[in-house]
């Protein structure tokens, strides 16, 4: 009812099924349905509690529909709630914005409307359906032998539990601080603050080369750097810990395959139309030569339109493969990529390999062809060229860097022709004449259209290649006197070659000149920000020159930048609603603290599945962070209910009687909570080991949760009852000292 309710909705907003929004529906499946289980099996409860105080009679219906309304009201209320949690715990995906608010915004959707729907099923249909078909002999949950395995197993080591309280909490941080091993090597996404950033003060100012301020901050600067020296050298490359310092990496989206590759080298800007021709004819035959390509198709230069200022020294050669079926044994699209780099391999051609669709995306929205783009920006072209040859030499040398190419925007090849007015005037001609016989005989005049059919063909006139291929023939071009007389344009013009800037680019109303980086066997945030570094510490950029880094890395700012503005409002409005379940600070306080803890092992499985940290990755853990907040609602829930029960049965007077009730509360009800978790990974496991076009992204959503599913359970099952123990056992001391003191007063 709740996916056809989504469907609906997304009918009448206008969402169509596709594969992101068919995996909002995926991945909210297994937490549709936690709160029937919950509600059911406390309905469950109820009646066989109502059975065993009333053993020698039935039910009558008022009797029997009592009792499923004090089950429902019991928990109804905490796990419409729960559900609420998770569904608003999606806003952070909403704020996303450009292209990956684009992407992920119908699987936000989506997942939003079936989980609203299922919490206004939970407490309004699932009630009158358990009063319906919960009826008859209730069976004893000790009779079902994989409950009495769990019930087993999860008594003994609870009970160690709340005997070690305090230990189980100093496991559950060394636990937590785990965490730091898979995000030690991240770079980009958690970039560190510098100390001497870090330290600075504005009120303070800006130090002065004599301040005794600044000289503290450059010895501390020194020491840090000696610091990470050392760190390199102790987990290099060739150390045996060199994997685990890694750690997680980061990019923006992961990289999808589209079906097809593009292959898209870059020239010198000299290079002739014959020579691209040649090029274009060498390489499309050479990439036609694998058997895992169906066809190529190679363009360069750009159409008669402003919307495709590609220049000539750009190549678009599309690639269309075959099923990856027909390829060879052991050949994956890393590996072609490979070959292909390996064969295609001319001199002055820079190499990039790239998909199509994903491509067309980033160039149009930066310009930037390339998975890392820099753009240097200043006024002189001749100063941007030389600082964008330093970059290419500079960036050669980071580990994971496939090429590296700079524009050369002041290496463009122009032929001038200066008039000389005085000799033009003298011999009668006027500029408008020299200019005439330039832009017919070399640029060319149309002067009709050929109609053929359908079809209309402009006909151009001008001079024959051969006049017009060479300086020597373009001095030797007759000009017409008024006279009649002919002369060379020599005679009257100087004509040399010369360099200029093939294409003006600008942004900010500055010049622009862009470096394209591609990057293999590296992940995006660690390769920058190691190119960063090496940058900062080999280039030295003139005053009134800066470099911006742009690409994909400018989107994962971008992405990074929104998040950090959304998620702490979204954990302000999830503990509002924890307050309004609980009615306590403590308690809620105590949800959202158990959150992180639960995230352990997301972390870990993207670690060892050898993810990189991306926006999937982060909507993964932000429904994985609504998920473990229910568990925790749900545990909460369980244990205040059986605190409850005993203190209102009186039999709550002692720590041992305390402990009783946690277990009662906790071990009697094992049952949903390991069903709870059994159903979402059933929704979830399918995801993660899909393949086929878009299961990259939802792999890396579904993984933090199906790793969040290890840890939360475990916290729950464990960490939580013992903290609860250990603020229920204070407030229990409290009032027995209380009631003994009103009980013996003291007399003076």
């Amino acid at each position: 009812l709740g996916i056809m309710a989504a469907f609906i909705i997304m009918n009448a907003q206008g969402v169509n099924a596709n594969i992101m929004s068919l995996g909002g529906i995926a991945i909210a499946i297994g937490a549709m349905v936690d709160a029937a289980i919950v509600m059911i099996e406390n309905a469950h409860k109820h009646l066989e509690r109502w059975h065993h105080q009333h053993p020698q009679r039935k039910a009558t219906t008022e009797e029997h529909w009592r009792v499923i309304g004090e089950a429902a009201s019991e928990v109804g209320p905490a796990l419409f709630f729960s559900l609420l949690i998770i569904t608003l715990s999606f806003l952070p995906v909403f704020a996303l914005e450009a292209q990956e608010g684009r992407m992920f915004a119908p699987l936000a959707f989506t997942k939003t409307y079936a989980m609203a729907v299922a919490a206004g099923l939970a407490v309004t249909l699932v009630p009158v359906l358990m009063g319906f078909f919960i009826r008859g002999n209730i069976p004893d949950e000790k009779t079902n032998p994989l409950n009495r395995v769990l019930i087993w197993l999860y008594r003994p080591l609870l009970n160690l539990v709340l005997l070690l309280p305090r230990t189980t909490l100093f496991i559950a941080l060394l636990t937590m601080l785990t965490v730091a091993v898979p995000l030690a090597g991240i770079g980009g996404l958690f970039e560190p603050l510098r100390w001497p950033v870090a330290l600075s003060n504005p009120l303070l100012g800006e130090p002065t080369a004599d301040s005794v301020r600044a000289q503290w901050l450059a010895q501390v600067d020194d020491w840090q750097d000696k610091t990470l020296r050392y760190w390199r050298q102790q987990f290099g490359d060739d150390s045996v810990l060199s994997r685990f310092t890694r750690g997680l990496g980061s990019e923006f989206m992961p990289e999808l395959y589209e079906g097809d590759l593009m292959y898209m080298p870059t020239t010198l800007p000299a290079v002739s139309i014959g020579k691209a021709q040649e090029i274009l004819q060498q390489t499309d035959r050479i990439i036609a030569s694998f058997p895992e390509v169906a066809r190529v198709f190679g363009k360069m230069g750009r159409a008669d339109t402003a919307t495709d200022p590609a220049p000539l020294t750009m190549i678009e050669t599309v690639i269309q493969l075959k099923p990856q079926e027909e390829w060879r044994e052991g050949m994956t699209v890393d590996k072609l990529i490979e070959e292909l780099d390996q064969a295609v391999n001319f001199p002055g051609l820079t190499n990039a390999w790239v998909m199509p669709i994903k491509t067309r995306i980033d160039m149009l929205a930066t310009g930037i062809k390339t998975p890392v783009g820099i753009k240097v920006s200043g006024d002189d072209l001749s100063v941007i060229q030389d600082i964008g040859r330093q970059l290419e030499q500079v960036l050669m040398q980071v580990e994971g860097t496939r090429s590296a190419y700079s524009e050369r925007v002041a290496g463009g090849r122009y032929v001038e022709i200066v008039p000389n007015r005085l000799e033009a005037a003298r011999l009668g001609l006027n500029i408008a004449d020299i200019n005439q016989l330039i832009s017919v005989a070399i640029g060319g005049m149309n002067i009709t259209r050929t109609i053929e059919g359908r079809e209309r063909y402009p006909v151009n006139l001008r001079f024959p290649r051969e006049l017009r291929d060479s300086l020597p023939d373009l001095e030797a071009l007759p000009l017409i006197l008024p006279s009649g007389a002919q002369i060379p344009l020599a005679q009257v013009a100087d004509i040399q070659i010369v360099d200029g800037p093939p294409m003006l680019k600008s942004e900010n109303a500055r010049l622009n000149g862009w470096t394209f980086v591609d990057i293999r066997d590296v992940d995006l945030g660690g390769y920058v920000t190691e190119a960063q570094r090496v940058v900062r510490e080999q280039v030295q950029l003139p005053a009134g020159y800066s470099i911006t880094w742009s690409g994909q890395y400018e989107y994962m700012l971008r992405a990074k930048e929104r998040l950090n503005q959304v998620v702490p409002l979204t954990l302000v409005i999830i503990f509002i609603l924890l307050y309004l379940i609980f009615g306590n600070v403590k308690e809620s306080l105590l949800v959202m603290v158990s959150v992180p803890f639960a995230l352990v092992g997301g972390f870990w499985l993207i670690y060892l599945l050898h993810f990189n940290l991306s926006v999937a990755v982060a909507v993964g853990f932000i429904a994985l962070a609504g998920v473990a907040a229910e568990f925790g609602v749900i545990m909460l829930i369980y244990l205040d209910n059986s605190l409850k029960q005993w203190r209102a049965d009186g039999h709550l007077r002692s720590e041992r009687d305390l402990k009783a009730a946690i277990m009662e509360g906790a071990v009697l009800r094992v049952r949903p909570k390991a069903m709870t978790v059994a159903v979402i990974l059933a929704g979830l496991i399918p995801i993660l080991l899909s393949h086929g076009t878009g299961s990259e992204v939802m792999q890396r959503i579904a993984a933090p949760m199906i790793g969040g599913m290890i840890t939360a359970p475990l916290l729950s099952l464990f960490v939580m009852p013992a903290v609860y123990f250990l603020g229920q056992r204070r407030a229990l001391r409290r009032r027995l000292e209380v009631e003994r003191k009103e009980a013996w007063p003291l007399v003076v």
